[in-house]
């Protein structure tokens, strides 16, 4: 294991009234987890494991209630995120948990943020194991802390994180909040529709009576992509985005522009390859199944995708909204040991609910509003995820100093 020399702050800027300290040094008290006893009994909080720290609605029984503790900061020994810190929980503590307390002259959350930034580092220098990873013993005597020597700026440093964090998770939230309402409405919209009294019994139960539930090729165009010979360079770095498996992170986002890799007219001629017209909705089969988009321009994809091309009578952002609902059904047609796949067979019998144009492009329109909500979230999430990255470099650091 890799060592931090006694002077792996060098890069740091060392401010006047700063100073730092071994792990250990600064430790009033630390405290390794165990398996708790629990019975259907006494209610009250298990931390078994880094799944309830990130979910935080896990509530098991224990067998006694005063063996539940607050824990100033807590750290994770064991597993695959060994190395990982929470702050101000109160529970029974796990066996993969470390609790810490400190000497009354240093502020935990502001070590913790410390910890926080820097655990990239913990995870590189300070895990060990070649089967499960864990958390070295010398980490404690070993890393060095730079800690302000005056408490209060301790304090206010740590509050201004505090708050861009508490931003942070309140985003989140009204993300994931978004995210179910979405859901709900998905069920509801693509099943029965806005303002219905009237409906028809069909093979996946009543649908509105104007409705239909046929092939989805009645409606739309299929196509199969292709990849053009790898070994012709002409074919490649061109200026016609080919959508591959390397781009399904892309998906799910409505509509995707922009690809990995780009292939030429030349490539597209000489090869079963199709140029898709814009606005063609793309579904994978293969690997991680049914990641969707909508084309943003003329574009191409490998063969590890369905294509369908719509009509008239059908909106594309609606397919779009109808198949996203549709995935879990995808995954349990999915066959494969190691790559998951989908055969056109599937894709021949597949049948979708449609209603008339104008009810498709409400539906449509509704959805998109939800999504529009959940872009801006996400973007102002991102922003907040950035200055708290920004104000951890400097004010952790010295860099910058606040005034108290």
């Amino acid at each position: 294991m890799k060592k931090l020399r006694e002077d792996n702050f060098k890069s740091e800027i060392l401010e006047d009234k700063w100073s730092t300290y071994k792990l250990r040094d600064i430790i009033k008290f630390s405290k390794k987890g165990k398996i708790p006893d629990y019975v259907n009994g006494i209610e009250g909080n298990i931390l078994l494991g880094i799944e309830y720290l990130e979910n935080k609605g896990l509530v098991k029984y224990v067998s006694n209630k005063s063996d539940t503790q607050r824990n100033d900061i807590l750290i994770l020994w064991d597993g695959s995120q060994a190395g990982k810190v929470f702050t101000n929980y109160e529970g029974v503590l796990g066996s993969t948990f470390v609790s810490i307390s400190l000497e009354d002259a240093f502020d935990s959350n502001y070590v913790y943020q410390y910890l926080r930034k820097h655990l990239n580092t913990i995870q590189t220098n300070w895990r060990e194991g070649s089967g499960i990873p864990h958390v070295s013993k010398d980490f404690f005597d070993y890393f060095q802390i730079l800690i302000p020597d005056n408490i209060k700026e301790q304090q206010k440093i740590s509050e201004i994180l505090s708050i861009v964090d508490d931003q942070i998770e309140q985003t989140g939230q009204l993300i994931e909040k978004t995210k179910y309402l979405k859901n709900g409405l998905m069920q509801q919209l693509l099943t029965k529709g806005t303002g219905h009294t009237e409906f028809k019994q069909t093979d996946v139960g009543k649908i509105p009576v104007d409705w239909e539930y046929n092939y989805i090729d009645n409606f739309a165009e299929r196509q199969s992509g292709h990849t053009p010979n790898k070994q012709t360079s002409s074919y490649w770095n061109g200026t016609i985005p080919w959508i591959s498996l390397a781009d399904l992170s892309r998906l799910d986002k409505r509509f995707i522009s922009e690809t990995t890799t780009y292939t030429t007219k030349e490539g597209i001629d000489n090869s079963s390859a199709v140029l898709l017209p814009k606005g063609t909705v793309v579904i994978s089969r293969d690997a991680t199944v049914g990641k969707i988009g909508i084309t943003g321009q003329q574009m191409a994809t490998s063969q590890h995708f369905i294509n369908y091309i719509c009509s008239r009578t059908l909106d594309n952002i609606y397919l779009y909204y109808y198949l996203s609902f549709q995935k879990k059904s995808f995954e349990r047609f999915a066959t494969g040991s190691t790559i998951k796949t989908i055969g056109l067979g599937y894709f021949k019998k597949l049948k979708i609910l449609v209603p008339p144009l104008e009810e498709q492009q409400k539906i449509a329109n509704i959805l998109s509003s939800v999504d529009e909500k959940i872009a801006v979230n996400e973007k102002e999430k991102a922003t907040y995820e950035k200055l708290r990255k920004g104000l951890m470099q400097q004010l952790l650091t010295g860099r910058t100093r606040v005034t108290i």
